[in-house]
């Protein structure tokens, strides 16, 4: 797949400043109601001025600072949350993250769009914990430049940075970013049958191997092929890791 060139010129227009007194009451009930249920983080941000909007008041993954600092200093403070090489692969993910999206993406298609990342970001006790990084467009301008994103953070299944992924939520299609290479490569989302679905939907509520078994009326051997099934699909070993997988990839 041939690379695209590519400049970065939609940041030459000035675009309105939005806060989060722009938000309605409603959309921020919704936010905060999905930070309770999640137990994720979420920031509101304009791409182009580098500026947040709006931060979670639940930050145990952002470095023990409170939303209000994070949202004073902006990307950049935001930035200071990651190692050094994370911040690198951060830049490489929304520069050509936005590269590909304007380049390749039809307008009527873009909010239908998520970008999602792994990195390391610092938390209350000062380590540094393996998050999943997940940005979708809340508002696009006249021209089709995202004016306003919502990004989500919760822990990562990955063991290592990077996995910098574009996915189009109503195809199920995507393209992963091969960093080497500097190129965007094709990929279909996984795909799992109404019955593996439903194994990790009760794996997740916490039912064992016999409970599986009992609740969906099948043989304990059947709930194993099932399972394994699920652990070639998904190329993980345990169910718990098909579990935290199937959850970041939004299978289930």
């Amino acid at each position: 797949m041939k690379e695209i060139a590519f400049k970065n010129n939609w940041e030459l227009e000035e675009l309105p400043l939005h806060t989060e007194q722009d938000l309605s009451e409603e959309f921020l009930d919704s936010i905060r109601a999905m930070e309770r249920v999640f137990g994720a983080n979420f920031i509101i941000e304009r791409p182009h001025k580098r500026t947040l909007v709006y931060v979670s008041n639940n930050i145990y993954l952002l470095g023990g600072k409170t939303s209000e600092e994070i949202r004073e200093s902006g990307y950049t403070g935001f930035l200071e949350l990651l190692g050094t090489c994370d911040k690198e692969l951060l830049q490489v993910f929304s520069v050509k993250g936005l590269e590909y999206i304007y380049t390749r993406v039809p307008v009527d298609e873009r909010l239908h769009l998520t970008a999602s990342v792994d990195v390391k970001l610092q938390g209350v006790n000062g380590a540094f914990n393996m998050v999943h990084m997940v940005l979708t467009p809340l508002e696009l301008a006249k021209d089709g430049r995202i004016e306003m994103a919502l990004m989500r953070f919760h822990p990562s299944s990955s063991a290592v940075s990077g996995n910098i992924q574009i996915m189009n939520e109503l195809t199920g299609k995507g393209v992963v970013f091969d960093n080497s290479r500097k190129q965007w490569l094709p990929f279909a989302r996984i795909e799992l049958t109404a019955r593996e679905k439903q194994i990790l939907y009760l794996a997740a509520r916490g039912l064992n191997l016999k409970q599986l078994g009992e609740n969906m009326h099948i043989t304990s051997h059947t709930v194993k092929f099932h399972r394994q099934k699920i652990f070639e699909k998904l190329e993980v070993s345990t169910i718990v890791e098909a579990v935290a997988k199937a959850t970041q990839q939004g299978i289930i």
